[in-house]
């Protein structure tokens, strides 16, 4: 038996215990020690994420792996410490049994559409599982699925360089995809009504951040020399409204929508249509953990910008319940600390 978070309606978490069965070769039975508490979590307390309920949350974690399938293709051993990616392909629609799995339409997103980790142990696909170098620490590992998807985008907008990027966002996905267009040579400029991404960028290394105005449109006339962005890309979850996306793009400029939750957005397709704009979707980092692994151990992301403040496995209700009265910040779940 182990200890399990579940949410079981809007305000409704309880600690429970359950067995899980282990007796898969495709899978591994993996010790969770740290889960990442994000917003998605909070809105699924709040009854303001599209979920079904009860389910176990918990999207990004790390463990030790404890029992390990007989697949021949993993070589991990018992005691290795992982990353256990949120993402897994359904093995059942045109795409995963064709050998396109990274075009899976059906994929399965621990905690949001399946169950999550927030729980003592996790039996997980070994397709979901990679080895951490000791040169990335538990905390940076949170991060991976977040950067891995920030990668997806970047592989879809293909940055010139010197090329002028608006990223319209706020939280941790905005900064780290403005780092990882600077990385690849372009110049991020962040829009974002979050009070603290000023400070958070200024640690992050991204020169132009934008706090959402009436002015911000000039602003970026005047970086961009009048031409405005040629890739503009719209994070979900921003109170910014997405008329912004036209208003800061020029004409014929490449926009894609991102972020693992939509929350219901809408888009003006007629202001799409008469600057003859491209887009993109992306919706997750499938494909794109291990060049995640490598950008952090190679110290090519820098997340020196940002701090999780850290709460115990048996906290985790009382800390959901009092966000409500106080505001919820993200924060990461030890479960060394029972």
């Amino acid at each position: 038996m182990m200890l399990i978070w579940q949410l079981n309606g809007k305000q409704n978490v309880e600690q429970i215990t359950k067995t899980e069965i282990f007796d898969d070769v495709e899978f591994s039975k993996i010790k969770i020690t740290k889960v990442l508490l994000d917003d998605f979590i909070f809105k699924a307390y709040e009854g303001k994420a599209k979920i079904d309920f009860p389910i176990i949350p918990g999207s990004f974690s790390v463990g030790i792996v404890s029992e390990f399938g007989d697949d021949a293709t993993y070589e991990f051993k018992k005691g290795s410490r992982v990353y256990v990616s949120a993402l897994c392909n359904c093995g059942e629609c045109y795409d995963c049994i064709t050998d396109n799995e990274e075009k899976c339409s059906n994929i399965r997103f621990s905690g949001r559409n399946c169950d999550g980790v927030l729980k003592e142990f996790a039996v997980v696909s070994n397709k979901q599982i990679f080895a951490l170098p000791q040169t990335v620490s538990d905390k940076d590992a949170l991060l991976l699925d977040i950067i891995a998807m920030g990668l997806s985008v970047i592989d879809n907008i293909k940055i010139n360089g010197g090329e002028h990027v608006v990223v319209i966002g706020s939280g941790i996905q905005s900064v780290i995809l403005s780092q990882l267009i600077s990385y690849y040579k372009g110049i991020p400029i962040l829009v974002s009504d979050d009070k603290s991404i000023e400070s958070l960028t200024e640690n992050a290394g991204v020169y132009y951040s934008l706090k959402k105005t009436e002015k911000t449109k000039k602003q970026i006339s005047d970086i961009t020399g009048g031409r405005m962005a040629t890739k503009v890309i719209y994070v979900c979850g921003t109170d910014i409204s997405t008329e912004c996306i036209s208003e800061f793009a020029s004409s014929n400029a490449i926009i894609t929508l991102t972020g693992f939750d939509s929350y219901d957005i809408s888009l003006n397709l007629n202001e799409v249509m008469n600057k003859q704009l491209k887009l993109f979707c992306v919706k997750n980092g499938y494909g794109n953990i291990e060049r995640a692994i490598n950008l952090i151990a190679t110290k090519k992301i820098d997340t020196t910008f940002y701090s999780f403040k850290q709460i115990r496995f048996n906290e985790v209700g009382k800390y959901l319940a009092e966000s409500e009265k106080k505001g919820f910040s993200p924060c990461y779940v030890n479960l060394m600390e029972l």
